[in-house]
């Protein structure tokens, strides 16, 4: 699933993510994975289901978590999802020319 987003966000001309990011300590139960995020902008995308306690971890830790489903990501409606959190960060995500 997470290998069709990154190919719809490339084809976007939007700046590429991370894929299969963790997060958490190691030693820690609560460690989760992200289907794709950008660390220096903080922004965090899961593709459903999302587990809440993942979400609360991040929101708290200063992330902007966007979840999508998986009829975003088939009907492209996701990439709009991803542009704007982008933008909510100071990204440039103007439609390429």
């Amino acid at each position: 699933m997470a290998d069709i987003l990154y190919v719809q966000i490339s084809n976007a001309g939007l700046p590429m993510p991370d894929l299969d990011h963790w997060f958490g300590a190691h030693w820690h139960e609560n460690r989760w994975m992200v289907d794709a995020c950008w660390p220096d902008l903080r922004i965090a995308v899961d593709i459903e289901p999302t587990d809440a306690a993942k979400a609360t971890f991040l929101k708290q830790a200063g992330w902007l978590y966007v979840r999508v489903t998986q009829a975003m990501v088939d009907d492209g409606s996701a990439i709009q999802a991803i542009r704007d959190a982008l933008a909510a960060r100071g990204q440039d995500v103007r439609y390429p020319v």
